[in-house]
């Protein structure tokens, strides 16, 4: 029986896998942040937001909070490339120029594309790179794919979410506050991608989770991506959007 307390273990290792990526893909320029969970927008996977935390000596600093439900529906490599989109918009917050309302503008993009992530509003090559709503993609052989290729994404996190497949039986989320989180002041927040669950009656989407190509097709396919060789996986369950 494990006896490390969960709380404990789960933050110990999101914290190892920021501070991997901060030294690794950030050359060690980015400040800490607060590193949470938060289910209050049930349908992104994370959300970056500035200047959320203060402690008693008047230190501020930003938050990067991930979806429980994202260890459901999204694969260790997933998640990892969603906690390095959100330490995108913290860099750029600390050392670039934002834009308003969480737009993901060109300076943002090509940051992205220097640790090894590709923007695309659909998640996969040929997208646009700029935009409101903007995803990514791994570039394979880029400096975050070669990077988690040392790793064990097995155990990213060390606990999943227990979430039900459907709206009727997921997790009621909590109210939201009167202050919704804020990537600045006056914009909204920065989510990664938008989480749908299966009783959206459309077709399914299958995604590799090495070159993050995507299909659509009927439920329970059993598809091999033709360029890496990997086995699809069903992410119907996610809708790329982020913000």
């Amino acid at each position: 029986m494990n006896t490390i307390p969960p709380t404990t273990e789960q933050a110990a290792a999101i914290q190892a896998l920021y501070d991997l990526f901060r030294d690794r893909l950030f050359h060690g320029e980015l400040p800490a942040c607060v590193l949470n969970f938060s289910r209050e927008k049930e349908r992104v996977a994370g959300f970056f937001a500035a200047k959320r935390w203060r402690n008693d000596e008047g230190e501020i600093v930003h938050e990067i909070s991930l979806n429980p439900r994202s260890t459901v529906f999204q694969s260790p490599t997933q998640i990892a490339s969603t906690l390095a989109h959100e330490m995108v918009h913290l860099w750029q917050a600390e050392y670039g120029k934002p834009s308003r309302g969480g737009y993901h503008n060109q300076e943002w993009a090509g940051k992205m594309e220097s640790i090894g992530l590709m923007p695309s509003d659909t998640g996969a090559p040929g997208g646009h790179k700029i935009g409101q709503k903007i995803s990514d993609y791994v570039l394979p052989g880029g400096p975050f794919a070669l990077l988690l290729e040392q790793l064990n994404t097995h155990s990213i996190l060390p606990w999943q979410a227990v979430e039900s497949l459907t709206r009727s039986g997921a997790h009621t989320p909590p109210p939201r506050p009167e202050h919704p989180y804020t990537q600045q002041e006056e914009d909204g927040p920065a989510p990664h991608e938008e989480l749908t669950s299966l009783d959206d009656k459309k077709k399914h989407r299958y995604s590799c989770p090495i070159c993050r190509v995507n299909v659509w097709g009927k439920p329970a396919l059993n598809i091999v991506c033709g360029i890496c060789h990997a086995q699809l996986q069903d992410t119907s369950t996610m809708k790329e959007s982020a913000l």
